[in-house]
């Protein structure tokens, strides 16, 4: 039963994360390298993508909320407009409150709660997911996220932790590891599974990517564990390249066969005067060549947006283009430039007309923060626009998002239903970059074979780097518990060491004789 529970519950994040995601601003400026960052034209690529979202649930269910949570004040509404106020520095999200509505009492229920812990840094560290017992009416813990940094502010590690109420208890579910290089770019991502049977983490996948000097990706080669062997095995990878100026012009899929690379699928792009991709051809690897597959045409308005999408099938027999797809969209601006009206529409080549298929409409306070997101569907059968999905949004005079409510159309009672609504409560954190040196105790100083830094509470991810009088780190290791560690291999003289203990960094000098 609570096996049953759980999953019920973990359903349950899925379906509002979801919704939080599929609420996001449809992306409608093929500019530059957005191709890399799942646009709908890339249809090959966005399988990718959602293959990796199905097999990284922590990204989907939390990661993009962090950066949210981390920067509330720092937003852009859909006006491009970042407000701020006077708790930009200190104001967090602490808690978030989801309800459902009873329907037979038409009141609002709790349901489900998470709670969040910053560090002195402000970024957060921990977020813990309750269940509320209607028998007890108490909150009961479900699920826990950890999260640690590196010195440049850069998560590291994700940890996901499930409650056991017969334990009383935290157990190990999962946990994702990033490696950054010096531009803040991930250079390594790999997620693992806890095997309670065995006692250790299990590799699960792993993306490993490369850079230019100018932060453009060039390669990214996913990984499969192997069961037997326990090692990491290349499954597929991506190539890209790009003109001087950052545009992509290249991009290439390729899978591991167990001792080569075989190329699948590759897409070239072409650009506008305004840098927007203008036409982008497919082409499929057949008979150790490339055989181009699908052409897909655009055309923007004055504001960048994408308003005309034509779809081509190269037919090899005719050595034509054969069109098979045309979107055309329209867009209505307010008087503040904001999107108020978005409406999509297809070909229809049997009727030689324009069909709508979709239609969204946006609603704006006078700070610009979207207030009211309508979606419709076209109805071909009666010939009018009928409801899909709805989100409202309240702030706070700060610009603080504090109530979202999703519905969906139903259509037996044709009326909106609410999903659930969510309330977002905030309290005042302080802020403090650094925790001075004075604060801790280091011995032996000077020292020959060893040296203690004298922390307490040390995390199980706290790091200590050491550095030369050249400022060349010459040591790096995981901080134990004891605040232990060896340095009788480097040379005499004086080194400055920095401790990351969970986002608190602690600086200092220590001299080695």
């Amino acid at each position: 039963m609570k096996a049953l529970c759980l999953t019920i519950l973990i359903g349950v994040l899925l379906l509002i994360h979801a919704d939080r995601i599929y609420s996001q601003p449809t992306q409608t400026k093929l500019h530059k390298s957005n191709i890399l960052k799942g646009v709908s034209e890339n249809r090959w690529i966005n399988t990718y993508k959602n293959l990796q979202d199905i097999g990284t649930f922590h990204i989907i269910l939390n990661k993009g909320q962090i950066n949210e949570i981390q920067y509330p004040q720092n937003l852009k509404t859909s006006k491009g407009i970042n407000f701020q106020s006077s708790f930009e520095a200190v104001q967090k999200i602490d808690s978030i409150v989801r309800e459902q509505l009873d329907t037979a009492s038409n009141q609002w229920e709790v349901y489900v709660k998470t709670k969040y812990t910053y560090n002195a840094n402000g970024k957060v560290t921990m977020a813990i997911l309750y269940g509320w017992n209607n028998i007890t009416h108490q909150w009961e813990n479900s699920l826990k996220w950890g999260y640690s940094y590196d010195a440049a502010g850069n998560n590291i590690l994700i940890t996901e932790s499930l409650w056991d109420g017969s334990a009383n208890q935290w157990l190990k579910n999962t946990k994702e590891e990033y490696v950054y290089d010096t531009n803040a770019n991930t250079t390594c991502y790999a997620s693992y599974k806890w095997w309670t049977s065995i006692n250790k983490w299990v590799g699960i996948t792993k993306e490993v990517s490369v850079y230019d000097v100018n932060g453009n990706i060039t390669s990214c080669i996913t990984y499969d564990r192997n069961s037997t062997t326990n090692q990491w095995i290349a499954s597929f990878k991506f190539e890209y390249s790009y003109v001087i100026t950052g545009e992509i012009i290249l991009s290439v899929y390729a899978e591991w066969d167990g001792s080569q690379w075989v190329y699948r699928h590759k897409k070239e792009y072409t650009y506008d005067s305004n840098g927007y991709i203008s036409v982008s051809v497919s082409h499929n690897w057949e008979n150790n060549q490339w055989i181009m597959s699908a052409k897909e045409e655009y055309t923007y308005d004055a504001n960048g947006n994408n308003t005309l999408y034509f779809l081509s099938d190269w037919d090899a027999t005719t050595s034509q283009w054969i069109g098979q797809n045309k979107n055309e969209t329209e867009y209505i601006y307010d008087a503040d430039g904001s999107y108020s009206l978005s409406v999509w529409y297809l070909w229809n080549a049997l009727n030689n007309r324009w069909v709508g298929y979709e239609r969204v409409d946006d609603t704006y306070d006078g700070k610009g923060n979207l207030t009211l997101h309508v979606e419709y569907e076209w109805d071909t059968n009666t010939c009018q626009w009928v409801g899909r999905r709805k989100e409202e949004n309240t702030y706070d005079s700060n610009g603080n998002k504090i109530i979202y409510i999703p519905y969906q159309w139903d259509v037996n009672t044709c009326q909106w239903n609410s999903l659930f609504k969510a309330t977002t409560y905030y309290s005042e954190h302080s802020i403090i970059p650094e925790i001075p040196e004075t604060h801790i105790n280091v011995y032996p100083n000077p020292a020959d074979e060893y040296i203690v830094f004298d922390i307490n509470n040390i995390s199980d991810y706290a790091t200590v780097e050491i550095f030369d009088n050249q400022s060349k780190k010459v040591l790096e290791q995981k901080l134990q518990v004891t605040g232990q560690i060896f340095i009788s291999n480097l040379a005499a003289g004086l080194y400055l060491y920095r401790i990351n203990n969970n986002g608190a960094i602690y600086k200092g000098k220590i001299l080695i004789y």
